[in-house]
């Protein structure tokens, strides 16, 4: 019975791909204060999951669960029917990419409705899918200069430069997140600021005279760094965060524009969110802290 029993949490435990987009799925029971309800969460969860083909069920997203999307189940209930309804998020930026809903049906058939919810959620899935693909292949297509000093692009863009170091440190589980998630959100923060950015392949932050030779071998405005000094987590629930960081600007003349320590506020995430969504609402948190800052610094 031990062994049965093993083999089945190891089963549960395993993330099965939606064929047509390749994308690990994680059902997450519904929650509800309806006493009544209660105990149908994790049979619901059971019955999506059988209908899309085997996705695991959780009762939440772990990153050794490798979910790709968290299809999150909800349950409300009026004139005596019940009605389920599936949001579906990126696990790894925490994104609502779409939500599905269900038929109202008696509570005497929550299977029926569980599995034509299932058989709702198929296509949406898919693209759902296709947009996490997308989102990932556009983060992982940023130019990366193969040196640390970086050339001037060759493309004509009127915006004023500035070279952006790839973002290091540390994030506790949400490691593998941060170059990507922190780079993202530092080209976004200076395209909004009016800049354009020139990514190095330097990581972490270096020494003034070396990051603003960067700047003045690509001929930009400044150089900017940033590190992370560590990403707290906590469980309440949902996945909660906060993070310790490092903002800096270095001037093509070796001037330091900016140096600015942050300590975010607590971040909250979702049911289904990973870590990696976690470092990704930490370092949004920080740029937005420093935006001020850092456009007074760059002009």
């Amino acid at each position: 019975m031990r062994v049965a029993a093993f083999l089945l949490v190891f089963v549960c435990l395993l993330a099965t791909r939606v064929a047509s987009a390749d994308a690990r799925i994680v059902v997450l029971p519904f929650v509800t204060s309806d006493e009544e309800l209660v105990i149908y969460g994790k049979p619901v969860a059971d019955a999506v999951a059988r209908g899309l083909g085997g996705a695991t069920v959780a009762t939440e997203v772990t990153e050794d669960s490798g979910a790709d999307l968290a299809v999150e189940l909800r349950a409300s209930r009026a004139k005596r029917k019940v009605r389920l309804e599936a949001a579906v998020r990126d696990a790894e930026t925490g994104a609502t990419l779409t939500v599905v809903q269900g038929k109202g049906a008696p509570l005497a058939d929550l299977d029926v409705a569980a599995r034509d919810l299932a058989r709702r959620l198929k296509a949406p899935l898919a693209t759902a899918a296709a947009e996490r693909q997308a989102r990932r292949d556009k983060e992982r297509a940023t130019p990366v200069a193969t040196a640390p000093v970086v050339a001037a692009p060759t493309t004509v863009d009127a915006r004023p430069a500035v070279v952006v170091y790839q973002p290091d440190g540390k994030a506790g589980k949400g490691t593998e997140a941060l170059r990507t998630a922190g780079m993202s959100a530092l080209v976004r923060a200076l395209s909004e600021l009016g800049y354009r950015s020139i990514v190095s392949s330097s990581a972490g932050i270096f020494p003034p005279d070396v990051a603003a030779r960067s700047a003045s071998s690509a001929r930009a405005r400044a150089t900017l760094m940033l590190y992370v000094y560590g990403v707290e987590y906590l469980w309440e629930g949902v996945l909660t965060a906060r993070g310790q960081l490092r903002l800096i600007a270095v001037g093509a003349d070796g001037r330091v524009l900016l140096d600015r320590y942050l300590e975010t506020d607590t971040v909250v995430g979702s049911r289904g969110d990973r870590h990696d969504a976690l470092v990704r609402f930490v370092i949004a948190q920080a740029l937005d802290m420093s935006r001020r800052d850092l456009q007074k610094a760059l002009q």
